[in-house]
This record gives C-alpha cells, structure tokens and sequence, in this order.
C-alpha cells in the first residue's frame, strides 16, 4: 500500500506503508531480543536537511497477552518510494498482536499488526 503522499494542502498528518492482510511474516530474530523490522514514515512538512536524525517515539503495546509497554527512541531518514521519510527501527519482543504508535513533533499515528514468524 502506497501512503497518499504529498497530503493535501493544511492538512497535517502522518502515514506509513502497511500490509494490506495486517501482518508482518518472516521477520529476522534478534538473538533472543525479538523480532526486528524498520518503519517508514512520511510526514507533511519533513524536511531531511533541517532534521536528518527525527527525534522519533514508538511505542509497542501487546494487545492478546499481557506484557509491558516497550518504547524506543531515535530516528534517521530514508529516500524510498520517490520521497523522504523517517526511518526508525522497531523490536517485537515476541509474536502477537500489537499496537504501534509513532510520534514525532506532536504528529501521532497507532495502527494495529500481527507479528508472526
């Protein structure tokens, strides 16, 4: 799935490529730590040459187990799909269904995915 990007004009909003099925299969295991994928994210008004390392948040949150919350911080950028994005990692502890939110300048976007090996 391809993000409408360029947003239209004075909308302010935040977007990232998903599959269309709500999973990620088949990501690479990190030595015990989880399972390890990068994330996309465009934004209106991102500009590589101010900001080349966003101050990104994520957060990871179980929603079919208990478990704690996972945050990570930090960012780069990424030219893909004919535009700049912010690039930042994530790391899944285990396999399940989660909740993702990414924020970033007061810009929030949560979408919902299965991780499965």
């Amino acid at each position: 799935m391809k993000p409408h990007w360029p947003a239209p004009a004075g909308l302010h909003m935040k977007t990232t490529r998903l599959p269309v099925e709500g999973v990620w299969r088949g990501l690479p295991r990190r030595d015990n730590k989880g399972y390890f994928n990068k994330l996309f994210l465009w934004q209106q008004g991102f500009d590589v040459r101010k900001e080349p390392k966003p101050e990104i948040v994520v957060t990871l949150r179980r929603l079919d187990a208990p478990t704690t919350l996972v945050t990570s911080r930090g960012g780069t950028n990424a030219f893909f799909d004919n535009s700049w994005a912010m690039l930042t990692g994530v790391l899944f502890p285990t396999e399940g269904c989660w909740e993702i939110t990414s924020s970033h300048e007061g810009h929030i976007l949560t979408f919902i995915l299965s991780i499965q090996h």
